[in-house]
Formats: C-alpha cells, structure tokens, sequence
C-alpha cells in the first residue's frame, strides 16, 4: 500500500487471504517411515547451503515428507564446484538419515547427477569426491534426474530451496 493511493478490499482479496490462512493452519505433516516401500532422496546444493527432503509415497501414491535436512556451508565449502555440492548434500543427508536408508532402496533426485559423477568416472574424481563415493556404496541407490512436484510439502521443499540460484 503507497501512501495517497486507495485501496478497496474486495471478494478476489478477501478469498485469497482465506486460501493463505487455511495453508498455514494446516502445515505439512511429516510422514512416519515404514519399511517395505523405497524412498525418493531429493537434494540440491546452492551458493552457501545444501538442503535435503527424504520422502515416500504413501498408500494412496502421493509423496508424503519423512525429513527436511539443510545446513549452510562451511569454509572453502562455498567454493566447490556445484557437482561438488550436490555430492557433500547427498552425504550430508545419507549421514544424517543412515538410520533409515540401511537396507532400503534410495531413488536419489537431483538437479546435477551426483550418483552417476561418483559410481562411473571414478577415475576422474579427486580424494575428496573419492571418498563420497566408497562411503554411498554400500546403500542401494537409483539416480534420476529432478522432476516437478505436485504435492504441498515437496512444493515448499523446492520454492525455498530448489528455485533459488544456482
């Protein structure tokens, strides 16, 4: 609102004030994991932090949140190259969420392919990239490119970290 301009609050207003208070009384719920069923492991790693959602589908076939993981870079962190970075958020996320991932099947989601830079060029990968890569072997784990979202809690995922600049 400017000063010395009017401002009618009319129907359009008054109904999208309704939608948002309705969106933040009911937030999303995170979902408890149960085994049997893969997970979907989405990672994205920016400028200065990575974040993390560990999700699954639930009985009616809709990706339902488990975890949200994010910290921000640390030191010389901030300058790997952004291969690099998605590599450091999936350790990142594999170690803060071991508990869980051991023995089940992991689809890894990522903008960047960081499953397929570890596993097959590993003649190319410097000690640090090296070690990430013996450390995400012994998890089952499928890679495949990011896909856009239908579901709310996988939505706010993405709008607060995936669209921000790479």
């Amino acid at each position: 609102m400017k000063k010395g301009i009017s401002f009618a609050w009319d129907k359009s207003y008054k109904k999208d004030f309704e939608d948002i208070k309705e969106y933040l009384t009911k937030p999303p719920v995170l979902m408890v994991p149960t085994s049997g069923k893969s997970f979907l492991l989405y990672v994205r790693g920016i400028d200065h932090s990575l974040g993390a959602l560990l999700a699954r589908k639930n009985d009616e076939g809709h990706e339902q949140a488990i975890y949200y993981l994010s910290r921000t870079l640390i030191g010389v962190e901030s300058q790997y190259n952004p291969t690099e970075k998605e590599c450091l958020a999936l350790v990142f996320t594999v170690l803060k969420t071991r508990h869980y991932l051991v023995g089940q099947t992991i689809h890894v989601i990522s903008r960047v392919n960081p499953l397929h830079i570890l596993m097959t060029k590993s003649g190319s990968l410097n000690s640090r990239l090296a070690k990430r890569a013996i450390l995400l072997s012994q998890y089952d784990m499928f890679s495949s490119l990011k896909r856009r979202s239908r579901v709310r809690p996988l939505q706010t995922f993405w709008q607060l970290i995936w669209f921000q600049k790479a």
